[in-house]
């Protein structure tokens, strides 16, 4: 309830400045107005984690308890990193999140396909497709190939010393659509060859 006059009361504020209604001076001490940008910011909660916590809640009428289970252990290290950030994570954040999870998940697949524990492995399927519901399309290689050599052009980028900048860049550009390592190899491929 608090938050939502919090946002009321800010909207009021945008408006009426924008009418020309209040002065332009900042009514608040600079203490005041970081402490009010704060709370302003906690309002804007994450889409994906609500999408998250949502997701354990349908889960949860419909007695899925080993989707809850996955769900909770990602909602868990979510809420741990902020814990330890001491901040809200955005979207982009959660999202570096869950492709951890997933890089996690990935690996111990590999593993268990390799040793024959198809048991584990099916398991470890089973949460990558949980988790793979909650990360945006990924894009093809050829939509990649076409962002890397776009973006070395963009960039003049002509060797390897260059590949940090280039990887910086498409980094941002395809988070979470695009695994970063694959994304390497297409841009060292491109700038070698």
């Amino acid at each position: 309830m608090l938050q939502f006059l919090l946002l009321l009361l800010t909207q009021f504020f945008i408006k009426a400045r924008s009418q020309q209604v209040l002065p332009q001076k900042n009514l608040l001490n600079s203490t005041q107005q970081i402490a009010f940008n704060k709370r302003i910011r906690i309002i804007a909660v994450s889409q994906l984690k609500q999408t998250l916590s949502d997701s354990i809640k349908v889960s949860m009428k419909a007695r899925e308890l080993e989707r809850v289970k996955i769900l909770r252990n990602v909602q868990s290290v979510v809420k741990q990193i902020e814990i330890d950030r001491q901040a809200e994570l955005d979207d982009a954040q959660v999202l570096e999140v869950l492709q951890k999870q997933l890089k996690q998940r990935q690996e111990s697949l590999t593993i268990f396909t390799e040793n024959g524990r198809d048991d584990l492995a099916a398991k470890e399927q089973f949460e990558i497709d949980i988790i793979n519901e909650f990360m945006p399309q990924q894009m093809s290689n050829d939509e990649i190939i076409a962002l890397v050599n776009a973006e070395i052009a963009k960039q003049g980028a002509t060797s390897m010393r260059d590949m940090g900048s280039v990887m910086g860049v498409l980094k941002s550009k395809t988070a979470g659509r695009a695994d970063p390592a694959l994304i390497s190899k297409m841009v060292k491929d491109a700038l070698q060859g």
